[in-house]
């Protein structure tokens, strides 16, 4: 069985090892049954891994790669050829243009790595001109269902120029198609390095092309992953505001611990959080609550109550 380890629970972006139990099939698809290092099981869909050479009774490292709020784990095994943030050699099978949400133009290549696996990735419209069956150095910024998410070099982002909670800059140039056919806002700041913010969590936000916003620094700065909250409009954190009741629930955190919270509407009808820090009257399911912004991250409201129900 795997090492036993001191967590109690699995945190998100902590890599653990895992056994391989078992294969079984679930409606028509095949998912490899992993064991926890505190015996629990996990399924992982095996389509996504066949070409990582995974067999029953081995031990495979796994990154806790989200804990969403409702608890449910996703876990991403470590790669066994590819490593996050290393450039290795690729070769261009072809490139292809689509469509985004914007009607938009995008060029995006089409390359083959060692095993002969298509990945896709995104390239600047005025860039360099690229031929079939040539090599091309890309960045792996990413890796998940066994997918790799490549930049170019020039894309791959330098850390250094940015401090964690401080405000900068950021300017939309437009939509990009990247990894699993997500949609970002591709940004710029004023040293001229290029960002991508996951658009989904920002609809309400008025974000196009040409428009600019002060986003914080909300952790290390790496490609692929999140790093940057813009202002959200209408709230500053720290400032109290009126919220509407929507439903009791519970919240995940990513360190697997859970929460009893409250579902509110902000005034644009959008869902936010209220975690209740301390009791609150359930005639407040009724009237406006007061609350005070404690946090946001990735588009949503994080409250604390502003002394209802004391």
């Amino acid at each position: 069985m795997p090492e036993q380890v001191n967590h109690q629970i699995l945190k998100q972006g902590d890599t653990y090892p895992f056994m391989i139990f078992n294969l079984i099939e679930i409606s028509g698809i095949e998912y490899f049954v992993l064991i926890d290092p505190h015996e629990k099981k996990h399924l992982l869909a095996s389509s996504y891994y066949s070409h990582y050479g995974f067999e029953i009774g081995q031990e495979i490292m796994c990154t806790i790669d989200k804990i969403n709020c409702t608890g449910k784990i996703y876990l991403e095994p470590t790669n066994p050829f590819y490593s996050v943030g290393d450039t290795y050699e690729f070769i261009i099978t072809e490139e292809k243009t689509r469509i985004n949400s914007l009607g938009e133009k995008e060029r995006h290549l089409v390359v083959a790595d060692l095993f002969g696996k298509p990945h896709q990735l995104w390239i600047p419209k005025n860039g360099t001109d690229y031929r079939t069956n040539e090599s091309l150095e890309l960045c792996v910024v990413q890796i998940r269902k066994g997918n790799l998410f490549l930049v170019l070099p020039s894309l791959c982002l330098h850390g250094a120029k940015y401090e964690v909670g401080k405000a900068y800059q950021f300017t939309i140039d437009g939509i990009s198609t990247l990894i699993e056919d997500k949609e970002y806002y591709q940004l710029k700041d004023k040293f001229g390095q290029v960002h991508f913010l996951r658009a989904k969590f920002y609809t309400n936000y008025s974000f196009s092309p040409g428009k600019t916003f002060t986003g914080r620094i909300v952790q290390k700065p790496q490609t692929g992953s999140y790093y940057i909250e813009p202002d959200y409009p209408g709230y500053e954190i720290g400032k109290s505001y009126d919220f509407t009741f929507v439903k009791e629930d519970v919240y995940f955190h990513p360190s697997g611990q859970q929460e009893d919270i409250w579902v509110v509407h902000d005034q644009s009808g959008k869902n936010c959080y209220l975690f209740l820090t301390h009791p609150i009257s359930e005639d407040f399911k009724n009237k406006p609550i007061r609350a005070f912004v404690d946090n946001v991250y990735k588009g949503k409201l994080y409250l604390q109550p502003s002394g209802v129900g004391e």
